[in-house]
Order: structure tokens, then C-alpha cells, then sequence
């Protein structure tokens, strides 16, 4: 996972420095004048945006908890997708919302030596403040996101995780838009996301005990801006 997320950041990167470069050029004049430097129309206003990335899931040790029932992962990445939309109301301040599917995610049972297996396919809706500051005449944007949503678990197998599907939620998140000029309210998004939440897990033999677990995902993400 690490050499993916890293092949992305080296993409991305590349990919800005070559479009603020051909922006530099195209916008540079080769004869000096009073002109006044071109406004970036597309500051403020709505936004959506389409995202890909590698998701991963903690469980908070609840399976660690017990000499005799031990909980492993399988599988607790895998690759997922996110859709998004909000405003910007100025430079620093904006509200969105996110949904998240962040693939799906296999575990193993082992009690007393005897095996089951479980599998999720959770997703989030999540409500965010979007607090940051735009650079470079709005084209260069640094943030971090904070609000609240819902993960939904979608459990099935021979053993149910949790006692119920779904889980309030915090979200938390950090992340850099790229808006050039010259794509005319096109941008990119490197960003990566935490949404965590309580959950009852449900012990076969044991009382139900609440963990805090969450889901991240590290995204590459296209957005418009109206």
C-alpha cells in the first residue's frame, strides 16, 4: 500500500509542476505592461468532485482483548471510492459533504481453536467544515476537515462483528487542492480522510464491549468548481 500511495504522490506532484509551469508560460508577456494579474473567477462558489484511493481499517484490539477468542484480518485494505460536493463561502471556509465506499474487508474468527469469518463493506456519509487558505491568486489550497456522519458496516458471514450495521461518526482530514487558471474551474485533490466511530462488538461467549474503530482512505480526486 505504501508504494501505491507513493507512485500517487509522485504523479500528483508532477502533474502540478508541469500545469503551473505551462500556466507561467502561457500567461508570462514577453513585452512589460501595466496589466493587472487575471482573477481566478472560480474562488468561491459550489463544487463536486470524483475520488480513488487505498482505504484501511483498525479495529481498536478488540480481538486482542481475550486468551481464548482471537479476531484476525484477512484483509483490511483495499481500494475504494468517494463522491463529494459544498461551497465555498471565502478563502478559509467551506462545508461539504462525502460519501465513502472503502471496498470490502474480510476477518477471522478463532475460538477455542474453532474458525469463522466475517466480511464488511463499509461506507460513510459524512458532513464536514472544510477550514483552509487559498495561495497563489486561489489556485493552491491547504485544509483539514472536520465533522460528524454515519459508517454503515454491511456485515455478512458465518459471524456477525457488530451488533448493529451502522455507527455514528467523527470525521477528520487533511488534504491539497490545485486549481489552476487555465483549466477554468478544474482541479485536483490530494487528500486523506479518518472517519472513526463506537462500536458494540458482539462477543460470542463474552459480554458486548465498545471499541473505537476507523476507516481511512488516502485519495486522488478531480473536482469543478461553478
Amino acid at each position: 500500500m505504501a508504494n501505491r500511495i507513493t507512485t500517487s504522490l509522485v504523479a500528483v506532484l508532477a502533474l502540478t509542476t508541469s500545469v503551473f509551469a505551462a500556466e507561467q508560460e502561457n500567461t508570462t508577456p514577453s513585452v512589460q505592461t501595466e496589466k493587472s494579474p487575471t482573477v481566478n473567477s472560480h474562488a468561491n462558489g459550489f463544487y463536486v468532485g470524483l475520488g480513488y484511493g487505498m482505504s484501511g481499517f483498525n479495529d481498536g484490539d478488540f480481538g486482542k482483548e481475550f486468551e481464548n477468542f482471537k479476531v484476525t484480518p484477512d484483509n483490511d485494505t483495499d481500494s475504494g471510492f468517494k463522491l463529494y460536493g459544498g461551497y465555498k463561502f471565502n478563502k478559509i471556509v467551506g462545508v461539504e459533504a462525502i460519501y465513502t465506499n472503502y471496498g470490502t474487508m474480510d476477518f477471522k474468527y478463532t475460538e477455542n481453536g474453532i474458525g469463522t469469518a466475517t466480511t464488511i463493506k463499509p461506507n460513510s456519509l459524512n458532513v464536514a467544515a472544510n477550514l483552509g487558505y487559498d495561495f497563489l491568486n486561489n489556485q493552491l489550497r491547504p485544509y483539514a476537515l472536520v465533522g460528524l456522519g454515519y459508517i454503515n458496516y454491511n456485515q455478512s458471514g458465518s459471524q456477525k462483528l457488530y451488533t448493529t450495521d451502522g455507527a455514528f461518526a467523527g470525521v477528520f482530514g487533511l488534504g491539497l487542492e490545485y486549481t489552476p487558471t487555465l483549466f477554468q474551474g478544474v482541479g485536483f485533490r490530494l487528500a486523506y480522510d479518518n472517519t472513526f466511530s463506537s462500536v458494540i462488538v458482539s462477543y460470542p461467549t463474552k459480554d458486548d464491549k465498545a471499541f473505537v474503530q476507523s476507516l481511512g482512505m488516502v485519495s486522488l480526486n478531480v473536482q469543478y468548481r461553478f
